[in-house]
């Protein structure tokens, strides 16, 4: 038998990958004030892309007790355009989970990136302060490669680092955001790095991640 919770995770199930129009606003409002961080969580997730007064509901989750609900929240805002959003983003730079700050930068950096005009400076500007407090090297491993691809030439060494990094998770974290910048900036200068790395490289997932990073960089 279905509990009240399972019917929650289905409707938002059957929500996600769909164009959520209006006429759903009310239950989604409701269900992102919800007890159970799993739901929240799950709101925060199928609002990827979405606009208008779904803006409202992640800017909320955004600021939610949960790290995972607040992780989402921020990947949903993902290339926002929404000037509320992006005073938003600039606030949780300073938030106290890593998780959260490099979802953060990552975000951000798509907004550059699908409207450099209008954001680029604004954004390069936003991440080079925040490299003075971030302490974190999976935090920082996004952190260096979006500035890369937004022009700061002098963050290679540091990528380079964090791709042969001792920690599995900050390699993770380095190999996924330059994938997610290939697209749009040169990369080739870390090809040695990247094939020296998984010939060593030890972790499944890290591998994995080389793996296809090393397909999609021009020979």
């Amino acid at each position: 038998m279905q509990t009240a919770t399972d019917k929650k995770i289905d409707f938002l199930n059957d929500l996600e990958g769909t164009d959520i129009d209006s006429s759903v606003y009310p239950e989604l409002e409701r269900l992102s004030r919800d007890c159970n961080p799993e739901i929240r969580n799950r709101v925060a997730q199928v609002l990827g892309g979405a606009r208008g007064e779904y803006t409202d509901i992640l800017l909320r989750l955004m600021n939610d007790r949960d790290e995972l609900v607040r992780v989402n929240a921020c990947d949903s805002l993902s290339g926002t355009d929404s000037r509320e959003a992006i005073n938003e983003l600039e606030k949780h730079i300073s938030d106290s989970s890593e998780l959260v700050r490099g979802y953060v930068y990552s975000s951000l950096y798509d907004t550059a990136s699908m409207n450099p005009a209008a954001y680029k400076s604004e954004v390069r500007a936003l991440l080079l302060s925040a490299c003075k407090d971030e302490k974190s090297d999976r935090a920082g491993a996004i952190l260096a490669c979006s500035l890369y691809a937004l022009g700061e030439a002098d963050a290679a060494n540091k990528i380079k680092s964090y791709i042969s990094s001792e920690d599995c998770y900050v390699r993770n974290a380095a190999v996924q955001q330059l994938h997610a910048i290939c697209g749009d900036a040169d990369i080739s200068c870390f090809r040695k790095d990247l094939q020296a790395q998984y010939h060593k490289e030890s972790v499944g997932f890290v591998k994995d991640a080389l793996e296809s990073l090393l397909e999609d960089i021009p020979a």
